[in-house]
Formats: structure tokens, C-alpha cells, sequence
């Protein structure tokens, strides 16, 4: 059994478990699988030190954890969507952060940063989110960026007309909404993480081509 079936397989052990998280765990099998590779790919598994910003069920870690990781941390902006039970058994880190208006709590730099399918959902200003991942990235170290890709599934624009700053977001806005608000063009997302101090080294088309992905290095 591959690590992400069995991460997944244990998930259903636990009764507390989110309503959705079967149905969402088997439709999102391909998108664990390919950022499991991803992290294969680049990080040492003696040494990586591995945060997963918007872990949602925890699923992605657990796979990491399956697979000989054993430096991996979880964060999301809620514990709502969390598998506390799953992140229990592999001795998974959790701490809550709002990356758009916080850098995450971490007892040391990363390694690897995954921070997929969130960047559609940000309410505001990108920029900000990327520079909170940034400051806990060591020298070197790595971010992997997936988000629908606007030419493939339309430009839709929420809040984000334009940037904007927490302090001025709406107070009807300051609740965070599962929704996407803004899909993004590949150049773009380079242009955010390059500004924020990565380099982008691999870029393309993801998950039957509806995401787009980089990987970036970051003080490169």
C-alpha cells in the first residue's frame, strides 16, 4: 500500500473526522500524491524539515510521516477541517495561523513549504502570505505553490480587485469563507514569490491540467 492510500485508510479510523473528508480525500488522492513526490524529489528524509501551510485534514503529513519524514509540521488558518486523531498517530505538530496576517509559529526554519490550493483562496494582498512563508524558510529552502490556473479554469476575482492590506478588508470580509476569490496566471505567481525573495526553479501544469505549480528557492 502507497502512503498516501494508507494515510488515507487510517484517516477513517477516526470517528471525529470531518463530514467531508472522505469524499475529498479519494477525489484529492492525485493532487497528495503529486506533492508527495514533489517533496521526494527535493528534501532529504534524514534531515528535511517539512511545514504544510493549510493542512486541512492533515492527510498530506500523514503521508509525509508514512514515507520516512520525521520532521513534519502541519498549520491552517482552522482546526475545523482537522483529523486530530490521524495527525495524533504520526505525531504531527498542528498550530492555527492566519498567513495573511501572521508568520507561522515554527521551532525551526523549513526545509519544504507546501502550500497548495490555498493561494485561490487568500482574501486579500498575496504579497503578504508569501513573505510570512518566506520568514520561516531557511536559506535555500523550498516552496511549492499549486493554484488553479486562470487560463484554464476562468479569472474569477473576489476581493482581490487589487491588493489590499488587512486594514482596509471590509469588515463583512473579515471572516474567512471557503471560496475561491482570485485564480492566478503562472507569471504571476512567479512574480509575487520572486518579490518576496524566491526564485522560481520548476514550474508547470498540474493535476490533469487545472493547477498550475512552481517550486522556489528561496535567498537564491
Amino acid at each position: 500500500m502507497d502512503a498516501v492510500t494508507k494515510a488515507i485508510e487510517d484517516s477513517k479510523k477516526y470517528a471525529g473526522r470531518h463530514e467531508n473528508q472522505d469524499k475529498y480525500d479519494e477525489l484529492l488522492k492525485g493532487e497528495y500524491i503529486f506533492t508527495c513526490k514533489k517533496v521526494e524529489e527535493y528534501v532529504d528524509k534524514k534531515n528535511g524539515v517539512i511545514l504544510d501551510m493549510g493542512t486541512a485534514y492533515g492527510t498530506v503529513p500523514a503521508a509525509l510521516k508514512i514515507l520516512g519524514y520525521d520532521k513534519v509540521y502541519a498549520q491552517d488558518l482552522t482546526k475545523s477541517y482537522l483529523n486530530k486523531g490521524l495527525i495524533d498517530q504520526y505525531k504531527i505538530p498542528f498550530k492555527t495561523c492566519n498567513i495573511e496576517r501572521e508568520v507561522p509559529k515554527m521551532p525551526e526554519k523549513a526545509d519544504f513549504i507546501i502550500f497548495t490550493e490555498i493561494l485561490e483562496h487568500l482574501n486579500n494582498n498575496a504579497q503578504t502570505a508569501i513573505e510570512n512563508l518566506a520568514a520561516v524558510t531557511k536559506k535555500g529552502g523550498l516552496l511549492l505553490i499549486t493554484t488553479p490556473e486562470a487560463s484554464e479554469q476562468g479569472y474569477c476575482r473576489g476581493m482581490n480587485q487589487k491588493y489590499i492590506w488587512w486594514d482596509e478588508v471590509p469588515k463583512t470580509h473579515l471572516e474567512w469563507k471557503d471560496e475561491h476569490t482570485r485564480h492566478w496566471h503562472q507569471l504571476e505567481i512567479t512574480d509575487v514569490v520572486h518579490r518576496a525573495g524566491f526564485t522560481v526553479i520548476e514550474a508547470g501544469l498540474c493535476y490533469d491540467n487545472r493547477s498550475t505549480f512552481v517550486v522556489a528557492r528561496y535567498g537564491a
